[in-house]
């Protein structure tokens, strides 16, 4: 019987598991992304960025969905992880992300995170070595159910995982470039 090792274990499973070659990518298990913005997410790395992460489009949450003290918590932990761990993102926590096969290995193999902070170790590790993000704009789809995250124990627990994504990432390091001529100059997240 193993430990529950949270979301970042399931999907640090699952990249390790996936092929050595080609685009790994993963999304929500809620599904809360449609095809086409899957397709897209993909269809960036294919096309020669590293890594591309979903950004949800403003105005696709209901505002029912995102009460004010949620808003100006999310607001003040993008704050934190710009300052702390360097992520030039909008929305690092997008549960939409592609990879090149063999740098999502070698980033995967290297996060020790379970929780939800797993995706800060992924920015913050492409940042730390100037790897371009590529971000595509996304929307939630309408049928998406209420969130169930308490806005300040979710908090708390992410101000714990930026110390340890901030630890963890001094310690991790990647082996070779993954900058490839069509990013190159690009070492800041863009849109695609």
């Amino acid at each position: 019987d193993q430990p529950n090792g949270g979301k970042g274990g399931a999907v640090r499973q699952g990249v390790l598991r996936a092929s050595e070659e080609g685009v790994v990518y993963f999304v929500d298990a809620d599904l809360p992304f449609g095809l086409e913005d899957q397709r897209r997410v993909v269809e960036g790395v294919s096309a020669g960025t590293p890594a591309v992460f979903g950004q949800k489009m403003r105005g696709a949450d209901d505002p029912r969905l995102r009460p004010l003290l949620r808003e100006v918590a999310s607001r003040g932990l993008r704050v934190l992880n710009r300052w702390l761990l360097g992520i030039d993102l909008e929305d690092s926590q997008c549960g939409l992300k592609a990879f090149r096969a063999d740098l999502a290995k070698e980033i995967f193999a290297q996060n020790e995170i379970d929780g939800w902070g797993f995706d800060l170790f992924v920015a913050s590790l492409l940042a730390r070595h100037r790897i371009p993000i590529g971000v595509v704009p996304v929307a939630l789809q309408s049928e998406r159910r209420p969130t169930r995250v308490k806005v300040f124990s979710a908090s708390f627990g992410f101000l714990r995982d930026i110390f340890r994504v901030r630890n963890s990432v001094k310690r991790a390091a990647l082996q070779k470039s993954y900058v490839t001529k069509a990013a190159v100059g690009a070492t800041r997240s863009r849109s695609l």
